[in-house]
């Protein structure tokens, strides 16, 4: 959702197929063959400001171990490496598709490579928040 909003995912390496259409992530096996993937239904609840409703879709899904590479490029601002390296560690945690709130989508990084990006924030020393202050003291 939001975090592929924020700039643009495209593949690489194995993954890139279609040279013309990076947008399209090719996943693979361990020995580099492509993966069959097949397409399951979904059914679940959400909360809407008109009351809860029911949803069903359809997901293009593939067995679990399976590989892909990718890049994520985004528009320069205030970020580190080691920012960067968090959000990629909790990119994993949440999962990427239509069916995360289904405990689907999530993946393990095997490597990483963070370029363009200062290690550290350089400038002010940090201050505690509020809730800092408070989680300290409770």
């Amino acid at each position: 959702g939001n975090f592929s909003e924020a700039g643009r995912v495209r593949a690489l390496g194995k993954s890139l197929k279609e040279p013309d259409h990076p947008e399209r992530i090719y996943l693979f096996q361990d020995n580099g063959q492509p993966v069959e993937t097949h397409f399951q239904k979904f059914m679940g609840r959400v909360h809407t400001p008109q009351g809860p409703k029911s949803i069903v879709h359809d997901s293009e899904c593939c067995p679990a171990g399976r590989r892909f590479s990718w890049e994520f490029r985004f528009l320069p601002g205030n970020l580190s490496s080691d920012e960067m390296s968090k959000v990629m560690s909790l990119a994993m945690r949440v999962g990427v598709g239509s069916s995360r709130a289904l405990e689907r989508g999530t993946f393990v990084i095997e490597k990483c490579v963070i370029r363009g990006l200062p290690e550290k924030k350089a400038g002010k020393k940090k201050t505690e928040s509020k809730e800092e202050a408070v989680q300290k003291a409770g």
